[in-house]
């Protein structure tokens, strides 16, 4: 899948999940991170949580991870240890459908990623929504 494309999905896919109700930051690789407090800084809370919550460390909480699979749209949904931290998987991207435990642990290697990454996609804020495509500082 062409990876503007899959972007694009993805922000379409949070955008109807979370709706305006709370920010939310869009990781290069997919990941997803929800900014509950609309005091903090989206863009900074995103970033230190994938930095402390993102690496991969099996046989820890940094590894654990639950999907459930979804139908509208179809893929699966993967959550983590954080209660903000997300991926969606699009059925597309699944090399077999009828195992989601393998697009669940490729979705935890992409965090993983991200979280040495930190390349934000999307930045989307409860009152409006702002595109940024650069490094941190």
């Amino acid at each position: 899948m062409d990876p503007a494309v899959r972007i694009t999905r993805l922000i379409e896919i949070w955008e109807g999940r979370v709706g305006g109700e709370s920010s939310w930051v869009l990781f290069q690789n997919g990941t997803c991170i929800l900014c509950r407090d609309p005091e903090l800084d989206s863009v900074e809370y995103a970033r230190g949580v994938l930095s402390e919550w993102g690496p991969v460390v099996p046989g820890t909480p940094l590894g654990d991870f639950n999907y459930e699979i979804q139908s509208n749209p179809e893929g699966i949904l993967v959550t983590y240890a954080h209660p903000d931290i997300f991926t969606f998987v699009l059925a597309e991207e699944m090399e077999a459908p009828d195992l989601p435990l393998g697009a669940a642990l490729a979705a935890r290697y992409r965090r993983g990623e991200d979280a040495e990454d930190l390349y934000i996609v999307h930045t989307q804020h409860s009152s409006a929504s702002t595109f940024e495509s650069s490094r941190p500082e």
